[in-house]
């Protein structure tokens, strides 16, 4: 590579403000040509790469107010030292239209709080290589990068993506098409580690999500109206403090939620999938009405004790099918928060009717209840009102009772013969 190539990309952060035109690499000169008036943007374009070398120190790449295309190239980040790409200003964004081949470290730092939360994109391939990402929030706010591209992934090879910031908000990654996501995450500074996707979409993930102190994951956003689909693949664990899923659906497809996370489902869903898990979790909260979706494949929740009467909305339990799927929470009758158990041998629902207006069972996709509402189960399992200790029809009664009958009829020789036999004295017997 040439001296003067290196020193150009070394430049960009100025020359993209300072020029009153768009850059673009040019392959026929190999250099950076002005070709029309400034829109604000810079791009890289004809398959080129763009090179950020880092030369014994932190190479910065500011935004500023324009946005910064790559067409169809590589962003490549070398060295021992990381390069930094902030976006600091209110129309600063960068969309990366290639490939983002990391052999170094490459961070995205959200530097200001008037840029905007979803100000890095990625719409082509997506990132590869063993290199080492860091999304950093440097202010107030939310820090989102989207993968936009039908098939744009974030793939496992080796590297982390380290989720950091000065302040409280989310930073992560959301997807609009059929998105991976392979990376482990170490969550660090007290952010909120994020996996999202929009409405139709389907994200899926297969690292471990790590952090330190008091660290949480949240799952899906209504407020940036994402609403879709976040898999839990072969290989994925989420083992932050705590993971909330706000909207749309958290699906366990191979992958897990940590033993001792807290769970709160905040308008979501935790689906089980239709292959058919068993999985233990941390305490369960509802904030609003959510969903446990159990699918086709049979499946077992375990849930450790947990305040059900605190819950502020109720849990709907979909495609339940009795003696199939178990849900568990707590692993003796003080497990729902409400003292001794509310059942006996001949009742079925105590006087704690608590758990019934909190959690309410359906056969389908919430449209056909399962008896009413739900119960309490001895030994922690929660089950349908009128589960625990069926009452038969009259209808049942009587065929057992005919079936009774009917036995007894063909075998009265029988029953005459023993009786006779009962009824003869004992005769005695001599040596």
């Amino acid at each position: 590579m040439k001296k003067s190539y290196w020193l150009m990309i070394a430049g960009l952060a100025v020359a993209s403000n300072a020029h009153a035109a768009d850059l673009t690499w040019n392959t026929a000169n190999s250099n950076w040509t002005a070709p029309g008036a400034w829109t604000g943007g810079l791009t890289w374009a004809n398959g080129d790469t763009a090179n950020f070398p880092v030369v014994g120190s932190t190479e910065n790449v500011n935004l500023g107010a324009g946005t910064v295309t790559a067409l169809d190239v590589g962003v490549v980040s070398s060295g021992t030292v990381p390069t930094r790409i902030i976006a600091d200003q209110a129309n600063s964004s960068l969309v990366v239209q290639g490939t983002v081949n990391l052999e170094g470290r490459l961070h995205l730092v959200r530097g200001s709080a008037a840029a905007p939360a979803e100000q890095f994109t990625l719409s082509g391939a997506g990132v590869i290589g063993a290199g080492q990402l860091t999304l950093r929030k440097e202010a107030t706010g939310d820090m989102l990068v989207g993968l936009t591209g039908a098939n744009t992934s974030v793939n496992p090879s080796g590297g982390t993506v380290n989720i950091s910031g000065t302040s409280a908000g989310l930073v992560g990654f959301y997807g609009s098409g059929n998105n991976s996501i392979g990376r482990d995450f170490v969550v660090t500074g007290g952010v909120t580690a994020y996996l999202g996707a929009t409405t139709g979409a389907t994200v899926s993930y297969s690292g471990d999500v790590t952090g330190a102190g008091a660290s949480v994951t949240q799952i899906n956003s209504g407020t940036y109206g994402h609403d879709g689909v976040v898999r839990l693949d072969t290989g994925a664990s989420l083992l932050t403090t705590s993971v909330v899923v706000d909207t749309g659906t958290l699906m366990i497809n191979g992958g897990d939620i940590g033993d001792t996370t807290a769970l709160t489902l905040d308008g979501g869903t935790l689906a089980m999938g239709n292959a058919g898990y068993t999985e233990t979790i941390g305490t369960l909260t509802v904030t609003v009405g959510s969903v446990i979706d159990f699918g086709s494949g049979g499946s077992t929740l375990f849930f450790s004790a947990s305040d059900v009467s605190a819950w502020g909305g109720v849990l709907q339990i979909w495609n339940y099918t009795a003696g199939f799927d178990h849900l568990y929470i707590g692993e003796d009758d003080t497990g729902m928060g409400f003292g001794p158990a509310v059942y006996s041998a001949n009742t079925q629902l105590g006087p704690n009717t608590t758990v019934t207006d909190n959690i309410i069972f359906y056969s389908d996709n919430g449209q056909t209840k399962i008896l009413t509402n739900g119960g309490y189960y001895i030994g922690g399992e929660v089950v349908p009102v009128g589960d625990i200790m069926p009452v038969p029809e009259p209808a049942a009664v009587m065929s057992v009772l005919l079936l009774v009958g009917v036995v007894f009829w063909r075998e009265r020789s029988f029953f005459a013969r023993v009786r006779r036999s009962s009824l003869q004295p004992l005769r005695p017997t001599f040596a």
